[in-house]
Order: C-alpha cells, then sequence, then structure tokens
C-alpha cells in the first residue's frame, strides 16, 4: 500500500527482473535503511537517469528504491522483501 513500481507492467516481455518504486510520503532513502536493517540490498537514487528522474518530478524527492531479482533468488527472500517494505509503509 502506497507503493508505485514504475516501468513496464509485470506481464511486459520488455521487463527486467529490476524494480524502480517510490513510497508515498517516505525518501527512498529511509526506505532504504528500513531494508538493510532487516538484511535487505537495495539502491536509492537516480541510477545514472537522472534525467527520467528530474522529468518525473522525482530527483527532488531522492529518486527511487530500486530493487534487483534473478534467478537465483530465493521464494522466502521474496517474502522477507514484502515483509520489510510493508514495515517500512507504516
Amino acid at each position: 500500500k502506497g507503493y508505485q513500481v514504475l516501468g513496464p507492467g509485470f506481464d511486459s516481455t520488455h521487463r527486467a527482473p529490476t524494480l524502480a518504486l517510490t513510497l508515498e510520503g517516505r525518501h527512498p532513502d529511509e526506505v532504504g535503511k528500513i531494508l538493510a536493517a532487516n538484511n535487505i540490498f537495495c539502491w536509492t537514487g537516480h541510477f545514472y537517469a537522472l534525467r527520467a528522474t528530474e522529468v518525473m518530478g522525482l530527483q527532488s524527492k531522492g529518486g527511487v528504491i530500486r530493487l534487483g531479482i534473478s534467478i537465483y533468488t530465493q521464494n522466502e527472500e521474496i517474502d522477507q522483501t514484502l515483509a520489510a517494505l510493508e514495515q517500512a509503509s507504516r
């Protein structure tokens, strides 16, 4: 609740396993610290897409939260990440 995932839809053939998201009312760095406290690595900022974050009005808000999912990511890690994201949204 309160999160917006940016980029193509999850059913798109052009979707990469990297998520860029924002949480309404929270700075990306705040969310990143909560994820880190739960042993989840993420990045925050503009990720070399400075102009894109500026055009979307996100640069002045700290950019986005970026999470990468790979073939070796375990279901338990996804569950842990979702729980930490839920914690951050409170």
